[in-house]
């Protein structure tokens, strides 16, 4: 893991607080019907979604950065909240598959190494700026919105649903890389990494074989967490008929 002192200040006791509110809601909300637990998924969606909004008019003063055009890895989350909380049927399904699985990579990476998600935000300035404010608010909305998902049983994951991994992945690789190719703007470590090992491939084994090998990687860790998923929940269902 790497942490910063500045990251256990203020990452520690937020985390805690994120332990807090989920624990909470999951006490008031777990014997209610699954329309009831998804108004506060819903909720997180559409507050991050006006996040966003601020946050693109914000990025117009003093010229536009690329940067912020909304096709980074954790830009994923603006498009699959809202599918899982504000949709039904199947586009439902698919939104709530892929929100798990970037809900909970994210929040994996984010705990392993800090910095590579929100760079340096300490007590001294996340509440100073208003891109060090949203960077923070923005993440932990995100891995609230995936914990109660997870504890209130919102992501039961089922087998003929691993394809929308492979959708999910794919669609966002079509998209992503052709434009940061064209735009010269590195989401999703698409250009470079800022992984040791992955950008010696990339130097060693070329631009194609490393993107294609990155994308292999996401669609086999999420549907790893999708097996996981559906391991966990076969065993709670056995535990429930005994």
């Amino acid at each position: 893991m790497n942490w910063t002192s500045g990251d256990l200040k203020i990452l520690i006791p937020s985390f805690l607080v994120l332990l807090l509110i989920t624990f909470a809601m999951w006490l008031i909300l777990r014997n209610k019907s699954e329309n009831i637990k998804n108004i506060p998924l819903a909720t997180i969606a559409i507050i991050l979604l006006v996040m966003e909004i601020f946050k693109q008019i914000y990025s117009f003063k003093g010229g536009y950065s690329l940067w912020s055009i909304p096709l980074h890895f954790c830009s994923l989350f603006l498009y699959f909240f809202p599918l899982a909380t504000l949709t039904k049927g199947k586009i439902k399904r698919f939104g709530l598959v892929m929100s798990y699985v970037s809900g909970t990579l994210m929040t994996i990476m984010f705990y392993f190494n800090p910095s590579s998600i929100i760079g340096d935000c300490t007590f001294n300035n996340v509440f100073i700026t208003f891109d060090k404010f949203h960077t923070f608010m923005y993440h932990h909305l995100a891995i609230l919105f995936t914990l109660l998902g997870i504890v209130l049983g919102m992501f039961k994951m089922k087998k003929q649903e691993l394809v929308y991994v492979l959708i999910g992945i794919v669609v966002y690789g079509l998209i992503a890389v052709p434009i940061a190719h064209i735009i010269d703007t590195n989401f999703c470590n698409i250009l470079t990494s800022n992984i040791g090992f992955m950008e010696t491939l990339r130097v060693n084994a070329g631009q194609i074989v490393y993107t294609i090998i990155m994308f292999i990687f996401g669609i086999v860790a999420g549907l790893g967490l999708c097996l996981i998923n559906i391991g966990i929940n076969k065993l709670i269902n056995k535990r429930r008929k005994i």
